[in-house]
This record gives C-alpha cells, structure tokens and sequence, in this order.
C-alpha cells in the first residue's frame, strides 16, 4: 500500500469509536478494542490515490473507516468492486492470499485502520471473537466476488447473443425500410397512372378491362418461375426494348417488374392493341406499379415476420412472464439457443440434428438450463474455430433426459482433461475466455441433480447432460 497522505484524517473521531459502529467490532470488550487500535495504524489517502498494485505482497488487513475503495481485478474486462466502510479487505488470517491480482484506488478521501500480518497471531489471542468473524467476512468475500465475476461472465453471454441477435434483425429491418420506401415511389406512380386514364376519359368499362388483366397477372404472379441472373436480364432487354418500340419510354423501368411477375410480352400485347396511343403507357404504368407494390407488400410481410419470430424467440430463450422453474421442452430450448447463434452458424458450420421423437418434458429451470446449452454450444463453435459440423443429439435413458453437443474442433488435451469444469481454467487466449463457462454449466447440472461428462478425441468433442425428468424439490 503507498505512503499515507499526512496528518489530516476524513474525521476527528478517535479509532476505537469510528470502530465501534461496525458489526465486525460491536460487540468487543473495551481491552479487546484497545488492543486493536494500539496494533492498527490509522491512515488517510486522498481521491485518487493507488493503494495496491497489480502484484504487490499482500502483508495486512485492512479495515475502511471512511471512504471507500474501487478494486479491479488484473483479468481482462473484469468486475470492478467496491469496498466501503466497515469491510475488512487485503489479506485476512488464515487466507492464502500473497500477492494482490489488481489495482485499488482510493474512490473518495480515505480512512482505513491496517494490521499488519506479523500481528495476526497476537490478535486472533488478545481478540479471539475476531477469529469467526474473520471467517465469515472472508467466506462472505469470496462468495461476492464468485457473484459478480458469474453476473459479468453471464453478461458477457448475454452481450455476444445480443449482437448475434442485433446482426439477425438487422437483415429483415434494413430489407423491411428498403422496401417501404420502393413502395412509396410506386404508390405515386399508381396514383399518376389512375389519374392520367381518368383524364383522357377512361370509361368504367375499360377499367373493368384492365383490372381483369391486372387481376390475371397479381395470381400469376405467385406461380412465376425463379430465373437465373441471366435468363432474367436476356428477358428484361428483350421485353424493355419492345415496350419502348410500342410506345413507351419508361419500359425499361417497367420491364423487370414484369418479368419477375412472370408476365409474358403475349400478356402485355393485349394492353398495347386494345387502348389508344394515349391511355397505352399509364395502362402498362398502372399495371406495373400493382405489380411491384404487391410484391414489396409481400416482402415487407416476411421481413417483419422474421423480426417478429426473433423476437419471440428471444422471449422463449429468456422466458419473460413466464416462471423460470415449470415443465420444459428440453428440443425447443436448444432450438432457441441455435437460432441466437443462428448468426455463427451460416458459413463453415453445419448442423446435424438427432431429437428423440418421444422426448418427455422435464421440470427444471429454463433460463438456466438455456445457459448450459449456450455455454456448450459456444464453446463447441470457438473450438471448432466457425468451421466443422455441431451435432445436437436427444434421447431417453432411465428416469433421466440425455443431451448430447458435439463438435468435430481439435478436441481437449488429456493432460487437461480433469481441469475443464474447474472454475478459472481456460485454454482460450487471453481476453477470449475466463474460464467461467464450463464451471457454471457444472453448477446448473448440479443443481438440477443431474450430470454432465465428455469424452474427446481430435474431431470428436461430445459433451453429455443428463438431466432428471422428475425433478421435484431440487429448487
């Protein structure tokens, strides 16, 4: 810890009272408190100040009296914690803490009360209520800090599914804005043509003429054919350069209308023989532009219906308003998770399913049973670095629900192999994996009485869950 600032403390009030008001030294007789105070040193650093550094011995235990500390482990995109008033933090009796794995930084002026660790013995027997209490301030630290590098590292899930998610909607979003708005300049268009035939005196019964056309070419039009890129720039010439040699100069831009609709030169020719010079072009203008608006219509249907099953699916994979612990589709909750990784799993990855037809739902927790299967499947992507094949497999077994994900990556070392659910053990590069993932999954299964293996081989990676399918009080 550096040098403290001189003299001036965040507050007059003597050690032994500013102690007094935390539970940790409530309860002491007056000799055991005094004890403390003639033993700690009292210490003030002002904002800002560094207080340890990543790799510094750790030689004492620190109380906050005022103020408090912001510490952040040396690990990338760690937590930051907080400490404040009344948390004994540093090294602890009994802890094999030696040397700090981050920063502290003095968050606001500081006070603080240390012992250093040559004194541990002669407190622990001058002030033996300190030995418990100790004890469970260092089991309450270490369940902290397992709670919030488990909610970073869920967070960190969270936000890769988020933009697997963000790059899935952004596709039928940006084709749904596209499309509307090609289909506001074809609205003006049809409401032109409209306009121009009823000004050059188009009757009712040449409108009931075209609709009927109109009508005949919008049902054709689900039946057209899909054409290659050639074929259907060989018939947009041919048609664009015959509708201008028939009068109408905009046939270039009506021409790939009509040929995507399936619309034949023959279809056309009706329109041109029938109507005059002057109702030729707004006729083939209006059929064009219905043409075109039903097709974006169409389109804008299905990229908002692709928004609107994302979303659900969203919606079942995290299951908001629904209770977390019920019966669960085991097949539907690993579908959910492919489709957040659907992003992932386009170009070199392919996917082999092999679901049990009569697999029983099982009573479990769906948010966490989702994040067992996004941790593996994840892990089973990185490892085969987003080229190979993922296998998902389903079946029944006595009183139990198997789950099998399996990837064709480089496999798991055997010197590694009893470590990989051991929490903070990774094999990912630096920044890429803490080692959280596979301890949590452990957990999960755990949790939920079941239980999870692997075996692996290189191109052969197959991670088991087996889970209870009555599972009743495990939560």
């Amino acid at each position: 810890m550096s040098t403290p600032t001189p003299a001036v403390f965040c507050s007059q009030v003597p050690l032994a009272d500013a102690l007094r008001r935390f539970e940790l030294f409530r309860d002491l007789t007056e000799e055991e408190l005094q004890w403390f105070v003639e033993h700690a040193s009292d210490e003030v650093f002002e904002e800002g100040s560094l207080l340890v550094r990543d790799g510094d011995e750790a030689d004492a235990m620190t109380i906050i009296v005022e103020g408090q500390i912001r510490f952040q482990s040396s690990m990338p995109d760690s937590p930051v914690m907080i400490v404040r008033p009344g948390v004994a933090t540093g090294l602890l009796p009994y802890s094999r803490l030696q040397r700090y794995g981050g920063n502290a930084y003095a968050l606001t002026r500081l006070r603080v009360a240390r012992v250093h660790r040559d004194k541990f013995r002669d407190m622990l027997r001058h002030v033996p209520e300190m030995a418990p209490r100790l004890v469970a301030v260092m089991s309450d630290r270490i369940r902290e800090a397992t709670r919030l590098v488990e909610q970073h590292e869920k967070l960190k899930a969270l936000g890769k599914l988020a933009a697997g998610l963000a790059h899935e909607l952004n596709n039928p979003a940006s084709a749904a804005q596209r499309s509307a708005q090609d289909l506001q300049q074809w609205v003006i268009l049809l409401r032109d043509s409209n306009q121009a035939l009823a000004s050059i005196g188009f009757d009712a019964r040449q409108f009931q003429c075209l609709l009927e056309i109109e009508h005949l070419m919008l049902e054709g039009s689900s039946l057209a054919p899909e054409l290659g890129s050639v074929e259907r720039s060989d018939r947009e010439e041919t048609l664009a350069a015959w509708l201008v040699k028939c009068g109408i100069p905009r046939g270039w831009e009506f021409a790939p209308v009509f040929v995507e609709a399936g619309v034949q030169k023959e279809s056309l020719m009706e329109v041109v023989e029938c109507f005059s010079d002057w109702a030729r072009e707004p006729a083939i203008a209006r059929l064009a532009s219905s043409l075109a608006i039903d097709r974006i219509t169409k389109g804008i249907q299905t990229s908002t219906r692709q928004i609107s099953d994302l979303v659900q699916t969203v919606k079942e994979y995290s299951f908001v308003d629904q209770a977390p612990e019920q019966e669960i589709d085991v097949v539907a909750g690993l579908e959910n998770t492919l489709t957040m990784f659907s992003h992932r799993l386009r170009n070199g990855i392919g996917v082999v399913r092999q679901y049990d037809d009569v697999l029983p739902r099982i009573t479990a927790n769906g948010p966490e049973l989702n994040q067992v299967w996004t941790h593996l499947i994840d892990n089973a992507l990185d490892a085969m670095q987003d080229e190979g094949t993922l296998r998902i497999r389903t079946s029944c077994e006595p009183r139990m629900v198997l789950v099998e994900i399996a990837d064709t990556g480089k496999g798991i070392p055997p010197d590694i192999a009893d470590r990989i659910f051991d929490p903070f053990f990774t094999t990912k590069d630096v920044g890429s994996g803490r080692g959280l993932g596979l301890d949590l999954v452990f957990r999960i299964v755990q949790k939920h009485r079941g239980d999870v293996r692997f075996t692996s081989r290189p191109g052969d990676t197959s991670f088991q869950v087996r889970l209870p399918m009555q599972n009743i009080g495990a939560f």
